[in-house]
């Protein structure tokens, strides 16, 4: 009887591993799939046990550098988390260093900016800054890892571009030699018809 007990317990528990991995780590649909529901009532419970059980250590900031920084803004930031990807956050070095801003709309009423998704909590703040940093010194890495492998880059003689003086000599050239084969204009605006 004890054999039958631990074998139920053990299925038992193999079905909440199961569960729980198309809850949390599935995508979404395979999971509304799996537990036979609407794909919002999927949602609804994904986000509900984030709420419960929140590994903030699974967050993902995946940042984007902006080839031109303006002002403070330095980068553009997507935030993954248990299969959503929440894109428009910003990325911005202040005076007590990096740290994500949350993304914004205009609204169309105050002209005013909107954020769209709030983060409360501090150590979920923390959490994003602390992956903000991450992401973005990893994405500073990769530049620089493409900068040397550009510069390590042999350049072929043959493959050598002409320096620019001579490709603006070179078309003009060409420009005076194709407006000298052109007819000229005729003086009422419309183009002179050849003769037979």
């Amino acid at each position: 009887m004890a054999t039958n007990t631990n074998t139920a317990a053990a299925q038992e528990v193999t079905d909440q591993a199961e569960y729980n991995h198309y809850l949390m780590e599935a995508p979404i649909a395979d999971f509304a799939k799996y537990a036979g529901i609407e794909l919002d009532e999927a949602v609804a419970r994904r986000v509900e046990a984030a709420r419960q059980f929140p590994d903030l250590s699974e967050i993902e900031v995946d940042v984007r550098l902006l080839p031109n920084p303006q002002g403070k803004l330095i980068g553009l930031a997507t935030v993954k988390y248990h299969g959503f990807n929440m894109d428009g956050f910003k990325v911005f070095n202040g005076e007590n260093g990096l740290f994500l801003g949350e993304p914004t709309v205009r609204d169309g009423r105050s002209n005013n900016f909107v954020k769209t998704i709030r983060v409360t909590g501090d150590e979920l703040r923390d959490t994003l800054n602390q992956k903000a940093l991450e992401g973005y010194n990893a994405a500073v890495d990769k530049l620089i890892a493409r900068a040397a492998e550009a510069k390590n880059m042999e350049v072929r003689p043959s493959a050598q571009k002409q320096p620019m003086k001579e490709q603006f000599d070179k078309a003009a050239k060409q420009a005076a030699e194709y407006n000298a084969a052109r007819p000229a204009p005729a003086k009422d605006g419309k183009a002179k018809s050849a003769e037979l």
